[in-house]
């Protein structure tokens, strides 16, 4: 019975094992051409920003592979198969026992595929690695060499970091010292590699220079920091030809040997970097063509460069000639020798005097730079010509776009020269495409508003020119292009400016004469932040020719977001529909800036008057206020100035023409920093009146002065009627009653002596009458009430 049990017990074990072995063979039916087998890394997810590629992972990192089949043709064999991992490098046949990781038996699926997931990444060294598919009997777990063929094989890759660097610059001149910045970041999301980070980790760095000539060396130099910068000089008697290379290693530990480098070159095949060259520069002048008058200002902006690259502290000198070419004689008085800034610039103006230049005659700008051992010199030439002075001139559209069908309104601006007679005569032009094209329309006019009806079929670019004269032979002029489409799509953010959480609202809007008669119109939007990346997208089907979307600003923002909308519609134009893409983008903005505020004493004035401008400018945020501000103010078609202060808060002075029109016109302030940067602007509207008394404009309260004064004079009036009303006559007074003298205590009064009792009625020394007298009091003095005498009574 026992050797029976025993034998049982066996042959079930047998056929368990033999289930075991077979049972993925069961499993997998031959739905799949063997022969047609892919294999694939699946996407890292990683940041593009580090990684350098999709299959690139860092130690720890699981790798997902993945084969499938895609030809449903059977071929006899059972759909399961073995994956090999070998470090790169290794030849086929390769030794079982070098594998660095294996799975057995993977069957596909219903849908021809199978996803596994290498785990085991720690330990594997930077490096790449292969990865090989096969038949499911392709290795047996010993250690000779397999042999077989394998269907198909890829590869991916190890690496912790990579080392992101830079120079400060793009260009330098031999002599210059050079700053590399650096930074050793993981490949998954960028974040610094210390070893804080990586538990068990140590890690170390080192950079040297070298150059072709062998002149510029420097290093090796060690460095223990992820993040840093480090300089050295490029040698003044260097090549500009020669090759430069910087070098940047980063060795370290962390569950196996890591090692990357990476160089900076300059001068070499391949990618440059960073040039070593010669000194370029480049002189402009503020005209083109580069005509001025007497008592016109040249502004001369000259950059020192290498290979594109601003040169900080050349050494500029400038030099204004009369004539031109070598013969040309040096004027005293201007010019002089800078030093370049940051950028390489640096930008001289003067004005051209009448008592140094002269009418219809030629003159150079010559200006010369150096840095170290490196020179260039160049020559800009300008005319002065005689005649009238230039009018500033500036065409307002009514819209940024049309569409065919609309009509165009223009309202031109002038600025007219100190003391120039106002504006005389307008000529107004429009071509077709460009200037110089098939002229569409053109007309003279007095006034400075014009208009223009575009043709229904027209959709293309026209080009309009205003020019305008004064009696005093000055001029000026102005032009500019404009879209006309079939259909046009309007957006509008808002918020133009937010803060984090705030909610942006984008409306939109689709404008043609053009569209079929659909129901339904498709718009796709798209919100991307100021890097490029889509952050919201979607669409919206609607009858509806508006409508708006939103978008919800992260805690942390990006500086910018462009909010785009899309429409593919159905247009009819002539016989022929079209169905065409229509874009428009609106782009807002992180909170920042200033408020530029202004206000003026009165809100009416008379022509001629002077008017008190307030300003005030505030940061919107924490930062800073400039330390200059240059002020543009004046008001349209009429004369404007221009005005600076390093204040954030005072006013400005502005006198009204003599001739200006009664109504009410709009004052704008522009404000710019010192380097011509738009700080904002701010808008006031006064009236003129002809001889406005103070006591129009003058409000109190937001009431008139006049109307005050008025209210008081009704009250004053009101309460001096009260006051001079008749009084009804006051009753007379009864007599007023002796008082009852106090009772005598006989037995404590004394008898009067007879001759210590003053009489109470005497007789009147001068009429005889007789004068009663009420009081006890003496001496008294009383009055007769016959002749009116008085006496004294003892």
């Amino acid at each position: 019975m026992k050797r029976t049990g025993f034998a049982k017990i066996l042959a079930l074990c047998i056929m368990l094992v033999t289930v075991l072995g077979v049972l993925p063979l069961v499993m997998a039916a031959d739905d799949w051409d063997n022969n047609s087998l892919q294999v694939e890394i699946l996407d890292n997810g990683y940041s593009t920003d580090f990684r350098p590629g999709p299959d690139y992972f860092i130690p720890g990192d699981p790798v997902e592979i993945r084969i499938w089949c895609d030809d449903s043709t059977p071929d006899t064999l059972e759909d399961v198969f073995d994956i090999l991992i070998f470090e790169d490098g290794h030849p086929v046949p390769v030794v079982f026992a070098d594998k660095v990781g294996h799975f057995n038996d993977v069957v596909l699926d219903g849908n021809g595929e199978a996803v596994v997931s290498y785990e085991l990444t720690k330990s594997l060294a930077d490096g790449s690695y292969n990865v090989y598919v096969g038949p499911d009997d392709w290795f047996d777990n010993s250690a000779v060499p397999f042999i077989g063929e394998y269907w198909d094989m890829t590869q991916f890759h190890i690496q912790l970091y990579t080392i992101q660097a830079t120079t400060d610059r793009t260009g330098y001149v031999p002599g210059d010292d050079v700053t590399v910045f650096y930074s050793i970041v993981s490949i998954k999301d960028g974040s610094l590699i210390t070893e804080d980070a990586y538990d068990g980790s140590s890690f170390d760095g080192q950079w040297n220079v070298e150059s072709g000539d062998g002149k510029t060396t420097d290093g090796p130099t060690s460095f223990s920091d992820s993040s840093g910068n480090f300089d050295f000089q490029i040698f003044p008697q260097g090549s500009v030809t020669s090759d430069y290379y910087i070098y940047i290693y980063f060795n370290g530990t962390y569950g196996s040997t890591r090692e990357q480098a990476t160089w900076l070159q300059a001068n070499a095949p391949g990618p440059d970097h960073f040039t070593v060259g010669g000194l370029g520069m480049s002189v402009t002048l503020d005209r083109a063509p580069a005509e001025y008058q007497i008592d016109s200002v040249v502004r001369v902006t000259v950059q020192a460069s290498v290979a594109g690259s601003g040169e900080p502290d050349a050494k500029v000198k400038i030099e204004v000639l009369e004539g031109t070419g070598v013969t040309a004689d040096k004027i005293s008085g201007y010019g002089g020798t800078f030093q370049s800034d940051a950028s390489g610039y640096v930008v001289y103006a003067f004005t051209v005097d009448a008592s140094d230049f002269d009418e219809d005659e030629t003159y150079t700008v010559r200006v010369n730079v150096s840095r170290h051992l490196k020179a260039a010199e160049a020559d800009e030439v300008f005319d002065v010509l005689a005649g009238g002075r230039v009018i500033s001139v500036k065409m307002v559209f009514d819209m940024e776009v049309y569409a065919s069908g609309d009509t165009i309104r223009i309202d031109v601006a002038a600025s007219l020269p100190v003391g120039a007679s106002a504006i005389s005569a307008y000529s107004y032009e429009v071509h077709r495409s460009w200037f110089g094209g098939p002229i569409v329309w053109q007309e003279a006019s007095e006034s400075n508003f014009f208009s223009y009806e575009v043709p229904d079929s027209f959709e293309g670019e026209l080009y309009f020119i205003v020019k305008v004269y004064n009696p005093d032979g000055d001029s000026g002029q102005d032009s500019e292009m404009k879209n006309v489409h079939h259909a046009i799509l309007l957006i509008n953010a808002d918020p133009e400016e937010y803060e984090p959480g705030d909610t942006i609202t984008a409306e939109f809007e689709l404008i043609s004469n053009r569209l079929a008669g659909i129901d339904d119109h498709s718009f796709f939007y798209v919100v991307k932040d100021s890097g490029g990346r889509i952050v919201l997208e979607g669409e919206i089907v609607t009858s509806e020719k508006v409508g708006s979307f939103e978008y919800t600003v992260p805690d942390v923002p990006s500086d910018r977001y462009t909010f785009t909308i899309n429409a593919n519609i159905l247009l009819v134009v002539g016989d022929n529909d079209y169905m065409v893409w229509v874009s428009s983008s609106d782009v807002c903005d992180l909170t920042s800036g200033y408020d530029v505020e202004i206000w003026v004493d009165n809100p009416t004035y008379s022509p001629g008057d002077t008017v008190t401008i307030h300003y005030e400018i505030k940061p919107r945020t924490d930062e800073g206020l400039p330390d200059k501000f240059v002020f543009q103010f004046g008001m349209s078609n009429g004369p404007g100035e221009t005005w600076q202060s390093d204040s954030a808060k005072g006013k400005i002075i502005y006198r009204l023409p003599d001739d200006i029109n009664e109504g009410d016109i709009l004052i704008m302030v522009q404000v710019e920093d010192g380097d011509g940067n738009g700080v904002g602007q701010a808008l006031e509207v006064l009236h003129i009146q002809e001889g406005a008394s103070a006591l129009e404009w003058t409000r109190a309260l937001d009431v008139p002065l006049f109307s005050w004064i008025l209210l008081l004079l009704i009250v004053l009036a009101i309460i001096f009627m009260v006051f001079r009303r008749p009084r009804a006559p006051a009753p007379e007074r009864a007599p007023a009653e002796a008082a009852p003298e106090p009772a005598v205590v006989e037995e404590e009064m004394a008898p009067m002596a007879p001759e210590d009792a003053s009489p109470l009625a005497i007789n009147c020394k001068s009429c005889g009458a007789e004068i009663e007298i009420t009081t006890s009091k003496r001496p008294i003095e009383v009055m007769c009430p016959s002749c009116g005498e008085t006496e004294m009574v003892e």
